[in-house]
């Protein structure tokens, strides 16, 4: 693929997001791919030095904005650091929390504005946007309950409890309004019972987004290297094959064109542009003499051009 999966957790303090993240990262290890394991605040060395600030205990007259910004300053370093490379590389990106996490926290529980922070990360990040948010349902009572039983709490999970509150809300609020992309799964449940819900839900996203398609053209040899052209300058995976005989008869060349699902109509687009079926003249063939005389056989106009195209289901597709 051009471009890994980027899947982010989310939930309130305790939700169990750790927990699936090392989950999450076997199951798609199993399947062959590369994956990246990262957390927010943090993700990098400068994010780190930042998330020490960030939640240090003792920082308790930061502003609210201050403290907006200060995350989103770690974001946009961890993005460009860590994120965009790795989804770059084709790997996919597990990531414990990130641009949702500053929407509830200080756009609800400070009281800034979901929309307005949401501004501030736009630009942090570029506009990226997980492929998938799995979010942990789980009351502030009972994930406070097990932050504590843990043991030091930072300086947001020493927040009272209508903080707290406010947290889960603007998480309900996200759920609401982006269906598509955050799953919403019961934080109650048993590490067992979600490690097969967070699986199932993972997997079936990754196929529907990332699900390889391959498209097999047969087109006339004297458009072959148009297409061929086309082809590469927009950066598809674009296999010749040299005509052999046979399936691959002489006349035509077939192209393996490798793309993922979405991209589909627009490779079948390219191909009819460059292989237009038209009118050409056939080669006449020479003067016959008969009893009667000469007879002359006349030119005859005969279709060529167009394509034969199959697309072809990839169930896995690695390098190696």
């Amino acid at each position: 693929m051009d471009r890994g999966m980027f899947i982010t957790l989310e939930g309130t303090d305790g939700s169990g997001k750790s927990t699936q993240i090392s989950h999450l990262k076997n199951v798609f290890e199993k399947e062959g791919h590369q994956v990246v394991i990262t957390r927010e605040p943090g993700g990098t060395p400068i994010g780190e030095e930042i998330r020490s600030l960030v939640l240090d205990a003792k920082n308790t007259a930061m502003d609210d904005r201050a403290e907006a910004l200060i995350y989103a300053a770690a974001r946009a370093q961890h993005v460009k650091e860590v994120i965009q490379p790795a989804l770059k590389a084709g790997s996919i990106v597990l990531c414990d929390r990130f641009v949702d996490s500053s929407l509830v926290y200080q756009g609800k529980a400070r009281k800034l504005g979901i929309d307005e922070v949401q501004g501030i990360n736009s630009f942090a990040t570029g506009g990226l946007t997980p492929d998938l948010t799995l979010y942990f349902d789980l009351s502030p009572e009972e994930g406070l309950k097990r932050v504590r039983a843990k043991g030091e709490e930072d300086r947001l999970e020493r927040e009272k409890l209508d903080f707290h509150q406010r947290v889960y809300e603007g998480y309900k609020e996200l759920a609401e309004r982006n269906p598509a992309r955050i799953v919403t799964l019961d934080g109650r449940k048993s590490i067992e019972e979600l490690n097969k819900e967070v699986e199932t839900i993972a997997l079936k996203k990754y196929k529907e987004v990332y699900t390889m398609k391959l498209v097999i053209a047969i087109v006339n040899d004297e458009d072959a290297n148009k297409l061929l052209d086309t082809l590469t300058e927009q950066k598809y995976r674009v296999t010749k094959l040299a005509t052999t005989g046979g399936f691959l008869k002489a006349g035509n060349t077939t192209f393996l064109i490798g793309t993922e699902d979405e991209k589909v109509d627009d490779v079948i687009a390219i191909i009819k542009e460059r292989c237009q079926t038209r009118k050409q003249v056939a080669t006449s063939p020479a003067p016959v003499s008969g009893t009667t005389g000469v007879y002359v056989p006349q030119p005859i106009e005969v279709n060529v051009g167009g394509a034969t195209v199959f697309v072809v289901d990839v169930e896995k597709h690695l390098k190696i």
